[in-house]
């Protein structure tokens, strides 16, 4: 009997003791997991999703202060063993806060150094949005191919995810960049049709449509503008968008139809006053364009009373009414350009609900 119960004694020692070290591999595995930081980052990186969850508290090993009655040995033993293990996690997490710091004080250069070190130091583990970092640091310095690469890296990396969406995105910047036109527009269309839920959505409409303006394909433009329009309705980008549907008719030889809708812009008193002065002042280079003097000086009239407080609206209107008089007395126009003055900018007005963040950093 006493034999049977020491081996039975023996038997679950050896699976408690067998548990126990399985319970402690598991952990130590799961302890050097790095999951990516819960903040957004620069450049419109994204925020973290439910694919990106937030870090967990780092690892810290320490040991209880030795009793004052212990002899010298115990005492030297468990200072040897009192100093704070600081875990992977915490170690990345670290390296980044400088690595931004360095983006954020625009030394990109060395923001790149700073997270090669940490991709190089860990392999093998999965650091997409210190990859994404390293990548638009690179875009910053105009080095668009091997940021490309990168981008293309975290997309292999990290499918499903805004960083993921937010890659797709950069790509299609550093090929519009570096002047691959057809690889950027079909990214960006790409964006448009095959991700509704993208957060950069609007981002790639408003570039694939100025880079149609910029190969004048005014149709193609014309669709992209409308598009807008009926997505984000009472934005700054759909009243830039109007502005610029306008133009493409114009550019087409649709000046009637581009003179309704700067007209549209003109009657909408929520539309900033900046725009629609650009608005008025299209009309009246229409009018100038088409030799039509008396329609060209009244709607320039109108402007310098309407919008003289707009910065430079003055000085071009005192221009053009002299252009469109010396028009109607010879029968012609000026021999030399003049500016039309404030433009339709590419990066439409600043809105809380549509601004580009492409380059601020968000709090964290």
């Amino acid at each position: 009997m006493i034999r049977v119960s020491m081996m039975k004694r023996t038997s679950l020692s050896t699976f408690f003791l067998l548990s126990s070290l399985a319970f402690g591999l598991s952990c130590g595995l799961w302890a050097t997991t790095i999951l990516p930081p819960p903040f957004v980052n620069p450049d419109a990186l994204p925020a973290a999703d439910a694919n990106s969850p937030a870090p967990g508290a780092p690892t810290v090993a320490t040991t209880a202060a030795p009793d004052a009655t212990n002899d010298l040995q115990a005492s030297s033993v468990d200072s040897a063993v009192a100093a704070p293990t600081i875990s992977d996690e915490q170690q990345v997490e670290n390296s980044m806060d400088i690595a931004l710091e360095l983006f954020h004080a625009e030394d990109y250069d060395a923001c790149v150094k700073a997270t090669a070190a940490i991709l190089d130091r860990y392999p093998k583990k999965g650091l997409y949005w210190v990859r994404y970092l390293n990548a638009l640091s690179l875009e910053h310095q105009d080095l668009f191919i091997p940021a490309l690469e990168g981008y293309q890296k975290v997309l292999k990396e990290a499918p499903r995810t805004t960083y993921a969406n937010a890659a797709s995105f950069r790509i299609g910047l550093c090929q519009l960049k570096s002047g691959q036109s057809d690889e950027a527009m079909f990214t960006l269309r790409d964006i448009i049709e095959n991700n509704p839920h993208s957060e950069y959505r609007l981002q790639a409409y408003i570039h694939l449509g100025n880079l149609y303006r910029a190969t004048k394909d005014w149709r193609s433009a014309e669709h992209v503008y409308r598009e807008i329009i009926r997505l984000y309705p009472n934005s700054s980008w759909a009243w830039t968008s109007q502005m610029y549907l306008a133009e493409t008719h114009a550019h087409h030889g649709d000046t009637d139809v581009a003179i309704h809708l700067y007209q549209f812009i003109l009657r909408n008193v929520r539309v900033p006053e900046i725009i629609r002065a650009q608005a008025q002042l299209r009309i009246g280079d229409l009018y100038l364009a088409d030799q039509e003097w008396l329609e060209a000086l009244q709607t320039y009239r109108y402007a310098l009373r309407d919008f003289s407080d707009v910065p430079g609206v003055a000085s071009t209107c005192e221009e053009k009414i002299r252009i469109a008089t010396a028009g109607r007395k010879y029968g012609r126009l000026a021999y030399r350009n003049v500016s039309t003055g404030p433009r339709v900018v590419s990066e439409g007005p600043a809105d809380q609900d549509y601004l580009l963040k492409q380059e601020k950093v968000p709090n964290q």
